[in-house]
């Protein structure tokens, strides 16, 4: 989501503006949850848990069973995660989740 030293990516700057269209951009991450790829359905779920915490969490939950490959970033290491093992993560987490704006 975010890259080197805190700055947005590309793919970051896109869900961020989606998001900061409020319930307006529940269909649209309904789309990418239901049709994307595996970052896209989690980008999705995480997206609707921050408009909607009791959607966002039944999207999640049904993540928790994808097998989806995703590449990450962290600290500067990168691994490869299944969607499933993301989802729990963000599960285990989801009532410190805090959205910010990206640096510039």
């Amino acid at each position: 989501m975010i890259g080197f030293v805190g700055e947005a990516t590309p793919t970051f700057r896109m869900f961020h503006n989606l998001v900061q269209r409020g319930h307006r951009a529940i269909p649209a991450l309904q789309d990418l949850l239901m049709h994307g790829s595996p970052a896209a359905r989690l980008y999705g779920a995480i997206g609707l848990h921050f408009l909607d915490p009791v959607q966002g969490r039944l999207a999640l939950e049904g993540l928790c069973h994808d097998s989806g490959q995703l590449r990450i970033q962290a600290g500067g290491r990168i691994g490869q995660h299944t969607v499933s093992e993301m989802a729990y993560r963000f599960l285990q987490n989801a009532d410190s989740l805090r959205f910010f704006q990206p640096r510039r």
